[in-house]
């Protein structure tokens, strides 16, 4: 931890904006941090006001982030073309984790609610559960959706402790990580024995589960597990990294297998988002002006790979110090990353990476392949290698003659985008698909 805590920017006076490039609250610990930092970035505020800041979560089809402020009882929502900020569902049930399902359903977790709930296209919420074998949940956490449209996630009793998150209560039933079944919607325990079960990820090939051990003795540890082959089960207990003085919360693993953790406990050497490579040497560090609770990445423009979580950072973040709460952002290019940050003064954090084209994670199985194949032709168009005759080519291919890069190439498809997924029996997500890797 003395690499990570060395040369940290003062935030003594509360947030700063960095005046130069590269920023010094990015570090890299390691070589191997330089390949996801573009040194023209920095963090920037985007909002403040929240109390205790979780559970970040991005709709790249409306271009908006949401994220919990649980003790304040609401969802709010970040627009990215404007800026505003506003509130997107009050009260909130003190909900805390988001994701989103492979249909790109709102999944939220609710200590208030002591279950998991789904939103549905119409704003309606569906229920996915609240008890196991007639015993009430507890304060359910975090939560991940698998490729295979499977729901994980942990189930702590913060949410019981106190009526500031939660509504104070006796739990009935062990802190447990539960899947609940895409099919059937059976609940099965997954994961037993482990002290305040908090974040939780995937490694990029769905093989290892990551879950934080928050109440682990003496230290916060990033416990790992084996999937099983028909990822219904776990298996292979062990510490993946001893925290030490450092308190994981939420995180999420990259398509090159890190795992970006949310980190701190007002201190300001801890305080930020840490990234360990899969070999759990940390390799970076984020120092922000309070603690990380929570983080979120999107994915870059590429072929989607089971267990790939999106490659910019969504966050929210807990200042001890300011009198209210600071939402940043870090630009990288032309991208962002949000950070989550509990506490007095929680900080929405954005990071912002250089990638051709913009677009998030979910998608939808059944146009998907129709998407790829529209794609792929739009792209030999423009080239002029469609297989057609010269003329028609010509004439059917408005691309052709100005197009020459990715991203005017994706601008261009939009409409094409559109009309092959209105053919779908899901709604239209116009941004929830990467294209082809050559684009």
């Amino acid at each position: 931890m003395n690499d990570a805590s060395s040369h940290s920017p003062d935030f003594s006076q509360g947030w700063r904006p960095a005046t130069y490039y590269p920023d010094p609250a990015i570090k890299a610990l390691d070589p191997r941090f330089e390949k996801y930092w573009l040194k023209v970035s920095a963090v920037e505020r985007l909002a403040t006001g929240l109390r205790w800041a979780e559970g970040p979560v991005w709709f790249g089809d409306g271009r908006y982030l949401l994220c919990s402020d649980i003790p304040n009882q609401r969802i709010l929502k970040w627009e990215e073309e404007t800026g505003a900020v506003s509130v997107f569902r009050k009260p909130s049930n003190f909900a805390n984790g988001n994701t989103r399902d492979r249909q790109g359903r709102l999944i939220t977790c609710e200590h208030g609610g002591r279950r998991v709930v789904r939103t549905e296209y119409d704003g309606s919420i569906t229920v996915l559960m609240d008890q196991f074998n007639g015993k009430r949940l507890n304060s359910p956490n975090d939560v991940v959706v698998k490729s295979d449209g499977s729901i994980w996630f942990t189930d702590p009793t913060f949410g019981l402790l106190g009526n500031y998150e939660g509504y104070k209560a006796e739990p009935e039933i062990e802190p447990n990580v539960y899947r609940l079944d895409p099919s059937t919607g059976k609940a099965t325990i997954v994961a037993e024995g482990v002290l305040g079960p908090n974040g939780l990820c995937f490694s990029p090939d769905e093989k290892i589960l990551y879950v934080v051990e928050s109440r682990g003795v003496p230290n916060r540890k990033i416990l790992a597990y084996d999937v099983s082959p028909e990822g219904t089960t776990i298996s292979n207990k062990r510490v993946h990294i001893d925290a030490g003085p450092g308190t994981p919360d939420g995180m999420r693993c990259d398509i090159d297998g890190n795992l970006w953790c949310g980190w701190g406990m007002g201190d300001p050497e801890l305080d930020g988002v840490v990234v360990f490579a899969p070999d759990g040497v940390m390799i970076g560090r984020i120092a922000l002006p309070e603690r990380c609770a929570n983080l979120f990445r999107r994915r870059q423009a590429q072929p989607p790979v089971h267990g790939r979580e999106p490659v910019d950072l969504r966050a929210v973040c807990e200042h001890a110090g300011c009198g209210g709460g600071i939402v940043s952002a870090l630009r990288m290019g032309g991208r962002r990353a949000f950070l989550s940050c509990p506490g007095r003064a929680a900080t929405l954090s954005a990071l912002r990476r250089r990638a051709g084209i913009h677009m998030a994670a979910q998608t939808t199985a059944e146009w998907a392949p129709a998407l790829q194949r529209t794609a792929e032709e739009a792209l030999r168009c423009v080239r002029g290698t469609s297989p057609e005759p010269e003329q028609k080519r010509r004439s059917g291919c408005p691309l052709r003659r100005h197009v020459h890069s990715a991203a005017e190439t994706y601008a261009a498809l939009k409409p094409a985008t559109a009309f092959t997924s209105r053919k779908s029996s899901r709604p239209y997500l116009p941004h929830s698909r990467p294209l082809p890797d050559c684009l």
